[in-house]
């Protein structure tokens, strides 16, 4: 996927987001503000995180497509 592709993505994805961290979240990046937020995180997310990074690695993954056929009811 191109950076074009991948920035329209985003955008995709924000547009439907209700998840108010998120846009927080990103919110901060942009602004600089807050570029680790890592030790901020809760200690369950840091470890989901964690395990879906190892889980990618491991190569254990799902193509986006098939993601955005299964949920799209929800998009």
């Amino acid at each position: 996927m191109d950076l074009e592709a991948r920035k329209l993505e985003l955008i995709r994805y924000l547009t439907f987001t209700k998840s108010e961290s998120i846009i927080k979240s990103i919110e901060n990046i942009i602004k600089g503000s807050n570029p680790d937020f890592w030790e901020e995180l809760p200690k369950d997310v840091q470890l989901a995180i964690e395990e879906g990074l190892s889980q990618a690695d491991k190569g254990q993954t799902i193509p986006h497509s098939e993601m955005t056929d299964k949920y799209s009811k929800w998009l």
